[in-house]
């Protein structure tokens, strides 16, 4: 049977990982998205960080300054509220203005990878289950944590690749190992 102490450490690790794509990806389109009158994040999708057993144990390590709000869920006039516990979908969505203004296609794939990053992490942790499908804390016991920790690092090593992508480095072929893993670019 899985530690429990093993299984926080790992929801803290996951949680902070968050915290370094969150942060990046405000930092990445932040002129997109501050300049943008249309708003992608709709309080429906927000109950499933609510309904989620993991996403609300996320939630609870770095809580949000703000109430859920029945009409905008999570969303405040800064953006998202979330520090961490955001479905993956939030991380997914790319905007076509966003990919539109990516200089060359290669930029367009890594920040495709970017969007990808928490839900790699938690394919398949419970059967083909995604770790936010799991819906009862008592089963979190029975999760392959091996796997997920394992799909962790590969995520911080292609969150790696990204940054320094983006800080002008070229791309070669050990980055592109590390940003396959996540998605085929």
């Amino acid at each position: 049977m899985m530690k429990k102490h093993n299984l926080n450490a790992f929801f803290r690790e996951y949680a902070n990982f968050e915290c370094e794509v969150r942060c990046f990806s405000d930092d990445l389109f932040k002129g997109n998205c501050s300049s943008c009158i249309t708003t992608c994040c709709k309080a429906e999708i927000c109950y499933e960080s609510i309904e989620s057993p993991f996403l609300s144990r996320l939630r609870k390590i770095f809580p949000p300054a703000v109430s859920f709000s029945e009409t905008d869920g999570w969303l405040t006039e800064s953006g998202c509220a979330l520090k961490a516990g955001r479905p993956p979908v939030c991380h997914e969505f790319l905007c076509d203005t966003i990919l539109d203004e990516q200089p060359t296609y290669l930029h367009k794939s890594v920040i495709m990878v970017l969007s990808k990053l928490m839900t790699y992490i938690g394919k398949n942790a419970l059967g083909r289950r995604h770790l936010v499908e799991v819906m009862s804390e008592d089963r979190f016991y029975e999760i392959n944590l091996s796997r997920m920790q394992n799909r962790l690092m590969d995520a911080k090593l292609a969150l790696k690749e990204i940054q320094e992508f983006y800080a002008g480095r070229r791309l070669n072929s050990k980055a592109f190992v590390h940003l396959e893993k996540i998605r085929p670019i």
